[in-house]
């Protein structure tokens, strides 16, 4: 006979009727019941009036948060050739594997646009542009 623990809902052979949690959930403390109360927005948990909240300082991006967020601005609206690209982060002082790294965290496509050879060249895209048979 099989019983579902109550805690994390896996199946288990009781030791006992009485049984209502896994061998992993039998040792662990019980859970606490915590008792939820209406949230006013313009008090504190004391009731005196919420002060305003100072500004939160800038926190410096990382070199790859920067590529990233430079990448998000260049390909918004719309494919750019991939040698534009890399001339433009090379002005903006971001580095080709940094800018390959921003590239992969944000999913950016490389399509061939044209022919073949000189006739053709590369783009890149954000995911969410282009075809619609793609998915991901």
């Amino acid at each position: 006979m099989r019983n579902r623990c109550v805690r994390c809902g896996d199946e288990f052979v009781p030791w006992r009727p009485s049984d209502e949690h896994c061998d992993t959930c039998r040792w662990l403390p019980p859970r606490p019941t915590v008792q939820a109360r209406p949230v006013d927005k313009d008090q504190d948990a004391q009731g005196h009036p919420r002060t305003p909240d100072p500004p939160i300082p800038a926190v410096p991006l990382g070199r790859r948060e920067s590529a990233v967020v430079w990448l998000v601005g260049l390909l918004a609206d719309g494919p750019v050739a991939s040698s534009e690209v890399a001339r433009l982060a090379k002005n903006a002082n971001i580095a080709e594997k940094t800018l390959k790294r921003g590239k992969r965290t944000l999913g950016v496509r490389s399509e061939r646009q044209g022919g073949l050879g000189a006739a053709g060249h590369w783009t890149w895209r954000l995911p969410e542009q282009g075809h619609a048979e793609e998915t991901q």
